[in-house]
This record gives C-alpha cells, sequence and structure tokens, in this order.
C-alpha cells in the first residue's frame, strides 16, 4: 500500500470516520423508517453508502496521481446520495436524511488531499445542497452542522497542509545531510590520499635542488589551496555567503595543533576566508617541515572592529633572519608567496618573529571586507 508520509495518520483515521458514520447513518434510517415516503430509495441510497464505503477503504491504496480523481469522485457521489435522500423525505424533516453526516468524509478527503481553501470549497458544495434545495426549510440543527462541515473542512486542510510542510522540509534536511556525508566522505579520500602525497612532495623538494625546490613550492601551494577547500566543506555558511573562519580553521585541530578563537562565529565573506585557511594551512605546514620532531602549534583567533587577526605559533627549532633569507633566496618561497602573498592580497599583512630555540610565530592581520585598501 502507497501512502502519502506524514498525511498517511490522517487518511488512516478518514476510513475509520467514515466507517463510524456509516454505522450512525444505519441508526438513523432506522430510527426514522416510518416516516420515509420512499423505503426503497431510502434502502438504495443506503445500500450504495455501503458499497461506497468499502470503495473508498480501498481506494486509499492508489497512489497520489489518482487521489485527486478518487476524492472529485468521492464528492461527487455524497452529492448525489444526498439530493436522493431528500427524494425519500418528499419535503419532511431535513433532520431525517438516510445520509446524515456521513457526506463530510468526502468534504475532509478533498481537505487532506488540497489543504483548507480546498477543503471548504468542497464543503460548499454539500452545503448549496442543503440549504437551497426547494421545499426543505432548512433546520436550526442543519446550520450548526452546515457551521461544523465548514470548519471541519478548513481546519483538516490546515492541518495536513502543515504536516505535507513538515515532510517536505524533513526531506530537504535528509538530502542535505546525506549531501553532507558525501561531501565528507570525498574530502577523507583527498586528505588520505592527495594531500599526504601533496605534503611529502612540498617536504622533500627542496632536497633535490632548485627544481625540487620549485615543484614543492608548487605542491605546498596546492596543498593549501585543496587543504581550504576540503576544510570548507565544513564551515557553516551563513546568509550572504559569509563562512565561519573559526569553523574552518578547527579542521587543523589535531594532538599537535591546538586551535581557539571567541566563543561566538567569525564570519567573513566566504573567498576571504578560504583564503585565509590556506595562508593557515601554509604556515602549519612550515611547522611540519622547520620545527623540528614533536613540535606543537598553536592557531588562534582574535577580533578587532575592522580586523581579523589570526596567529599561529609553535615551540620548535626557531630560525635566525638570515637563516629565513637564505631560504627565500634558496627558492623554498612559502613565506613569501603561500603566507605573505595571500594576506596581501586579501588586503593585510603578515609578520613572523622567530628565534633559534625559541619557536616561531606567525601573525596573519586582514581586514574583514575587501573594500579595504592593500598595506604595504
Amino acid at each position: 500500500m502507497k501512502t502519502l508520509g506524514f498525511a498517511t495518520p490522517l487518511w488512516r483515521a478518514l476510513i475509520a470516520y467514515r466507517v463510524i458514520l456509516l454505522g450512525y447513518a444505519a441508526m438513523q434510517t432506522v430510527h426514522y423508517w416510518p416516516v420515509y415516503t420512499d423505503r426503497r430509495l431510502a434502502l438504495g441510497v443506503f445500500v450504495v453508502m455501503v458499497l461506497w464505503t468499502v470503495a473508498m477503504t480501498a481506494a486509499n491504496a492508489v497512489d497520489r496521481g489518482r487521489r485527486w480523481a478518487v476524492c472529485l469522485a468521492d464528492l461527487a457521489v455524497s452529492a448525489v446520495l444526498l439530493l436522493g435522500t431528500f427524494y425519500v423525505l418528499d419535503g419532511g424533516d431535513p433532520d431525517a436524511t438516510v445520509t446524515g453526516p456521513w457526506v463530510s468524509a468526502s468534504v475532509l478527503a478533498c481537505a487532506i488531499l488540497g489543504g483548507p481553501w480546498r477543503g471548504m470549497a468542497a464543503s460548499l458544495v454539500i452545503i448549496v445542497i442543503t440549504m437551497v434545495l426547494p421545499g426543505v426549510p432548512p433546520s436550526q440543527n442543519t446550520l450548526y452542522d452546515v457551521v461544523m462541515l465548514l470548519m471541519g473542512g478548513g481546519v483538516v486542510g490546515l492541518v495536513s497542509q502543515l504536516l505535507r510542510e513538515a515532510e517536505w522540509r524533513m526531506t530537504l534536511m535528509t538530502e542535505r545531510e546525506a549531501a553532507v556525508n558525501e561531501r565528507e566522505r570525498l574530502a577523507r579520500i583527498v586528505h588520505d590520499g592527495v594531500l599526504q602525497v601533496l605534503t611529502l612532495v612540498h617536504r622533500r623538494g627542496p632536497d633535490l635542488g632548485p627544481d625540487g625546490a620549485e615543484i614543492a613550492r608548487l605542491a605546498g601551494e596546492q596543498e593549501a589551496a585543496l587543504r581550504g577547500l576540503v576544510l570548507g566543506v565544513h564551515g557553516p555558511v551563513a546568509p550572504g555567503g559569509e563562512a565561519d573562519l573559526c569553523a574552518l580553521l578547527t579542521g587543523f585541530a589535531s594532538t599537535q595543533v591546538s586551535v581557539s578563537g571567541p566563543a561566538g562565529p567569525v564570519l567573513l565573506p566566504s573567498d576571504r576566508a578560504t583564503e585565509l585557511v590556506a595562508a593557515v594551512g601554509a604556515a602549519l605546514d612550515n611547522v611540519t617541515r622547520h620545527a623540528g620532531p614533536g613540535a606543537r602549534a598553536w592557531v588562534t583567533v582574535e577580533e578587532e572592529r575592522a580586523d581579523v587577526l589570526v596567529s599561529v605559533r609553535d615551540d620548535g627549532l626557531g630560525a635566525t633572519a638570515e637563516q629565513v633569507d637564505r631560504a627565500a633566496a634558496a627558492g623554498r618561497l612559502g613565506v613569501a608567496q603561500s603566507m605573505r602573498g595571500r594576506a596581501e592580497g586579501l588586503g593585510g599583512t603578515m609578520s613572523l618573529v622567530t628565534a633559534p630555540d625559541q619557536g616561531t610565530e606567525i601573525e596573519f592581520r586582514v581586514p574583514r571586507r575587501a573594500e579595504r585598501s592593500p598595506r604595504t
């Protein structure tokens, strides 16, 4: 049996509701049997009601594409049976109808499928037949039933509409979660494969001479860029294309790297955040290559009114200013291009403080917005 998700309980409740109303119609028919002027027609109307109730119970198995045809047929049959029952009365008591409230089930079916407005539109069909049929003046009970029928079509339709919206949101969230899980799986594959190879090339390339140093530089840049993309998968993106810098940098956290920042999100335009993350990745690569075995690193994020400060500090071997200059002259341009170049490209600055056996601290100061002029 095919169902309609969150609205399935409403369809099941409608089946039970229709059967209960059929039982009520049977008792009403027995009660008013002596006053019916055409008892054969009354019996025929009731037999059709029984058969139609069975048919509508089975029709609950049809798919969504056919359900509107079934609901409209249900409303039409209910209207015809209600019209026929007045001939049974021949202008008598309008409360003695054979159908009674049984016809309201067709209205609720339209409400469940079409929402509040279509539910009330369906109720108007039954109301018009009840109120304007010549020769049968409506009673006080009839007016009460009309109001309840109109309210029932609207309320049940509203509930059904809310359930469909909830089902749509749940489906969307499930699809998004599946997409995120797939991206994370691919990110793990990239991290365990491509990034490891690039790191190895970046680390060993300078030992192969000037050509190897150039290859190492390119590998380092591509590794930083790819790492920024991989980490960007996990960072929450706010409306307007902003990303939480702290969430992106958290991807670097490990037993050797600690990441800390403000309690709340640090939002930057996503392209600027990705570029800054790549610069931090290059700084951490330098720690891996030059700080010595067992060196630890600390990444700290701070906010100012117009700028964001990110510092990368390690407790490694450190270096002298001459060693830094010689590394740049030898073609090891990670500091000059992967870090300083990215910071200046964002209109910010990069400063480096290091000393032998005192570790190294690199600080990036980047304006939040691109309108700011690059610093020199």
